[in-house]
């Protein structure tokens, strides 16, 4: 017999942030299996490192090289995106968040903690979703669909790796913020964003540094 959650008000929000949010956000996703759309609400910690069972199914499939070429280098990964969204997934996932508000207010929503793996009941008569702001991601995807990131961290000899094959493969980039090392790829194309992560994860593989 499943385990009866309590309700939680959770503070839980849908719309689109950039992708130099990430990190500062905690992000939960509908035990439905069916969204394309992540939860989020502010991060307080990262005090434990993720559940590798957690995280996993949801870390895009084209990022899952260069995640695993980092986590041999004892590189913890952050929240992360291959930079893949189409534009019309904004317009297409309105309906879905409306209905899972529906829930929330009544019967509540059971997410998953994506990098704890924990189970909440969201449930919060008073949750409201602005459907025009879910539109409005339309036009901050036009700006960053194609702009992935892979925030990681780790000790200095582990990282220089990465730092030597972001420097040499096109269209990638780094900075450092909050103690993360952001790595960004933003390229032309889906096909062109997916092969750049693949050719990153094997400079990461390859280099000697």
């Amino acid at each position: 017999m499943r385990q009866q959650l309590p309700r939680e008000k959770m503070g839980l929000q849908p719309y689109f942030i950039p992708p130099s949010l990430f990190t500062a956000k905690e992000w939960f996703v509908s035990e439905d299996g069916k969204t394309r759309w992540f939860y989020h609400r502010d991060r307080k910690t990262f005090a434990k490192p993720p559940m590798m069972t957690a995280l996993d199914p949801t870390i895009d499939e084209g990022l899952r090289p260069m995640v695993a070429a980092v986590r041999r280098l004892g590189i913890v990964t952050g929240p992360s995106c291959e930079g893949h969204i189409a534009r019309e997934v904004p317009q297409g996932l309105a309906p879905e968040v409306m209905a899972h508000a529906r829930k929330v207010r009544n019967s509540g929503l059971v997410v998953t903690n994506v990098e704890t793996g924990e189970k909440h009941l969201w449930h919060d008569p008073t949750y409201r979703v602005d459907k025009n702001l879910m539109l409005d991601a339309q036009h901050n995807e036009q700006v960053y669909h194609l702009i992935g990131v892979l925030p990681l961290r780790g000790v200095p000899q582990a990282l220089s790796r990465v730092e030597y094959a972001v420097s040499s493969t096109p269209g990638v980039w780094a900075d450092t913020e909050n103690g993360w090392y952001n790595v960004w790829v933003g390229t032309g194309t889906k096909a062109q964003q997916r092969a750049t992560w693949h050719a990153l994860a094997r400079r990461v593989n390859s280099a000697s540094v």
